[in-house]
């Protein structure tokens, strides 16, 4: 009987114990603000007016000159001309040594790459041909100055490869 009496009591209790610690006036420390202070020179910059009413704008229109430094580019001089066909790096790519910076199409790259083929090709003759007459050589069909003309044109045919590459 006596804990139907005391618990009624005790949250009554409770409710008045919390009800005033919550009433507590918190004191904060307020930071003492600086007033800031225009110097003479400032002064005659500073222009003040009087508020009135305008829409709001979203944007700010600045005029400025957008550079690029100097230090960080790197001039490049083809050593053929021709027409650029396709760029494969855009501005701003990082580029390492032999990469590939765009597809240049040339007449004097493919007048090269003629010259490269026609000398692959005569090499391959002057030696089928120093083979041949090597053996002819050796079964007595062919003199010595034969034998030594295929083998200075196999030389010649060599030196020629060499240049074009």
């Amino acid at each position: 009987m006596l804990n139907k009496l005391y618990t009624p009591v005790f949250v009554a209790a409770t409710f008045c114990l919390l009800f005033f610690s919550s009433c507590n006036e918190k004191t904060v420390a307020k930071e003492e603000r600086k007033n800031y202070e225009l110097t003479d020179s400032l002064l005659p910059l500073v222009k003040v007016t009087d508020v009135v009413m305008a829409p709001q704008t979203d944007a700010i229109t600045l005029t400025g000159k957008v550079a690029f430094n100097d230090d960080n580019v790197a001039k490049l001089y083809p050593m053929v001309s021709g027409n650029v066909s396709g760029i494969i790096v855009v501005l701003g790519d990082y580029v390492h040594a032999g990469q590939a910076l765009a597809i240049v199409r040339s007449s004097e790259i493919a007048g090269y790459n003629n010259d490269l083929v026609s000398a692959e090709t005569n090499l391959r003759i002057a030696q089928i041909n120093l083979e041949k007459t090597k053996d002819m050589y050796k079964s007595g069909l062919a003199s010595m100055p034969d034998s030594l003309n295929a083998a200075m044109t196999y030389q010649q045919a060599k030196a020629s490869l060499l240049r074009t590459n």
